[in-house]
């Protein structure tokens, strides 16, 4: 199981309502994550100010770490070398999504 998390570059604690003026970088509305996103706020009641969307995992990153905006995203997502802080969003009934792989077989030696 999964958690997502606010994505920012500094920080050890924020309350979700305290960002409702922050410029909001998230995945394009295909993804889970967004929808995820949308949902937090809703239940907030907050409208996040949101400054652009993307495909693009490592541009999402990339923009947050430049501080051109904070991010929605879940943990798995995030690598040590992306010097970014995750903070959980304790406030709110946060979103949890079960993750499987599934493969061939062969793959591994089952026939």
């Amino acid at each position: 199981m999964s958690s997502f998390y606010f994505l920012l570059t500094c920080c050890t604690s924020i309350v979700n309502s305290s960002l409702k003026k922050e410029p909001f970088i998230i995945l394009a509305n295909e993804y889970v994550h967004s929808q995820a996103f949308h949902q937090v706020s809703r239940a907030a009641g907050v409208r996040h100010k949101v400054v652009f969307k993307t495909h693009d995992v490592h541009v999402l990153k990339n923009l947050v770490a430049k501080n051109s905006g904070i991010s929605f995203l879940t943990t798995l997502a995030l690598e040590p070398q992306d010097h970014l802080v995750a903070l959980p969003l304790l406030d709110l009934g946060a979103p949890e999504f079960i993750i499987s792989v599934a493969t061939r077989a062969k793959t591994y030696g089952i026939y």
